[in-house]
């Protein structure tokens, strides 16, 4: 198993130890007077465990879009039950991973917009506890947001020198954010294809020769000639290089 995929394991496991213990105290310790949630005694458990099981289930396959699922419905929930604070990290959590699995790497601004629009529709499930909750809710969602904006900047520097020197300087790239063809560089099909599935899955060499049936010293060798037409020398100085455009065939 890959790092990547055992840090996702984790991130499962422990979200579905989070679930089981929301599921046991909604049932028995927990009182609900305030909520627009209806007959939440039954409902708000029903929700827990629901998410619990889709959880435990991801351990056994996982579903990017299940994972994406527990996430806003227990956004929702926890707002419903006063929680903003955990509903404010679970929504974070949710664009988060949405980023990470190249969510807004097409039409990035209508998405953000809807994500935004979700998110004001969430934010008023809270009104019932106050109106000064609702504003504070608010808040602390743009200074997170701005928080995250800050951070992807800083890493965005920070990565670039991360780069092969002669790639910034020879290459004549778009501006970032801007859709790139990799057909435009030379590339032969088969180099198109093997990059095309190593960006969207970060695949091994081995794995990649399993996806097209090939041996690990033929895609090695296409490998390495997709990186000399983008003078880079391996495939973090590729992947790093490509993820900051929009990459097409």
């Amino acid at each position: 198993m890959k790092k990547s995929e055992l840090y996702e394991k984790s991130m499962i496991f422990f979200g579905a130890v989070v679930l089981a213990l929301a599921g046991y105290i909604s049932i028995f310790k927990e009182t609900f007077t305030t909520t627009i949630i209806p007959f939440p005694h039954i409902s708000v458990p029903v929700i827990n465990i629901s998410c619990f099981v889709i959880c435990a289930s991801l351990l056994i396959k996982n579903n990017i879009w299940l994972q994406y699922t527990v996430l806003l419905v227990q956004s929702i929930n926890t707002m419903c039950i006063g929680m903003e604070m955990l509903s404010i990290f679970m929504y974070s959590t949710l664009i988060l991973l949405l980023f990470c699995n190249k969510f807004f790497m097409t039409h990035h601004t209508q998405k953000r917009i809807a994500l935004l629009v979700i998110w004001f529709l969430i934010s008023l499930c809270v009104l019932p506890f106050g109106f000064y909750r609702f504003c504070r809710t608010l808040a602390i969602s743009f200074f997170e947001f701005a928080i995250y904006c800050n951070v992807y900047y800083k890493l965005e520097r920070l990565l670039l020198p991360c780069v092969s020197q002669p790639t910034l300087e020879n290459l004549k790239l778009p501006p970032k954010g801007e859709v790139i063809h990799l057909s435009d560089f030379g590339l032969t099909e088969r180099q198109i294809k093997l990059v095309m599935f190593y960006l969207k899955n970060n695949s091994s060499y081995e794995e990649l020769g399993n996806e097209f049936i090939i041996s690990k010293s033929t895609v090695k060798k296409e490998m390495v000639a997709a990186f000399s037409k983008f003078n880079v020398t391996n495939q973090k100085d590729l992947h790093i290089l490509l993820m900051q455009y929009i990459v097409k065939e």
